[in-house]
């Protein structure tokens, strides 16, 4: 007599959990595979075919923080903006592109216009003032403050020579140049230890630009005294 024995059965709520479980981990690496999406352009102003100049303000709204963004043919005002607005200064140049995090970017034209702007930047002070003695200890440790009365920034782009200083021998050092957030207050240093010792007239020289491209030269004295 042959005995039966009744096979084994697969229960369908197994099943279903089993089918869920795969659809989940199959949905999951899809989600992995596509990784973050770029933000995008909301609005600009000015529009792409407008009139811009060199430094018009060009603000740009995305529809979420796109994160650090990159510009050709405009440059960020101020730096480290966050946020879905962003402002940028026109370097007057017909084609403005934009690129951001996880592949974003757009392309705009723009017409070029002529522009007036007002009277340069000028000198409001400079600490210690023009021929003035002071301390060349002093001088060594914190330098030579000028402050105008709006922004300024090296007329090529790089600090680095833009403020030379001679003595009465003909000995040329280039300043080193820091300045403060609002880029107005600008101080001058020496680049090497030594450079201004008692009883030595300096003559400092330096030319900027202001945010429409005016260039403003300046030029003083210092002078220092014997240490007390």
């Amino acid at each position: 007599m042959r005995t039966h024995r009744p096979g084994r059965r697969l229960h369908t709520p197994y099943v279903l959990s089993c089918a869920v479980a795969l659809a989940a981990v199959w949905a999951g690496c899809g989600e992995d595979t596509a990784g973050p999406q770029p933000a995008s352009i909301y609005s600009i102003k000015p529009r792409g075919r407008g009139a811009v100049c060199w430094d018009t303000e060009i603000t740009v709204v995305f529809t979420r923080d796109p994160g650090e963004v990159q510009s050709v043919g405009a440059w960020l005002e101020p730096d480290g903006q966050t946020g879905v607005t962003r402002t940028f200064r026109a370097d007057g140049v017909p084609t403005v592109s934009f690129d951001w995090q996880h592949g974003g970017s757009a392309t705009f034209e723009y017409n070029i216009a002529v522009c007036e702007y007002d009277d340069p930047a000028h000198l409001i002070w400079v600490a210690p003032e023009d021929g003035k003695p002071t301390l060349a200890s002093r001088r060594q440790t914190n330098g030579v403050v000028l402050r105008f009365n709006e922004a300024v920034h090296p007329r090529d782009g790089d600090w680095s020579e833009t403020f030379m200083m001679t003595d009465a021998h003909g000995r040329e050092w280039a300043l080193l140049v820091t300045v403060d957030v609002d880029d107005k207050r600008v101080t001058l240093k020496a680049p090497e230890p030594g450079v201004f010792t008692p009883g030595r007239t300096y003559t400092v020289r330096g030319i900027v630009a202001d945010r429409h491209g005016n260039v403003t030269e300046v030029q003083f004295a210092v002078v220092t005294k014997e240490e007390v």
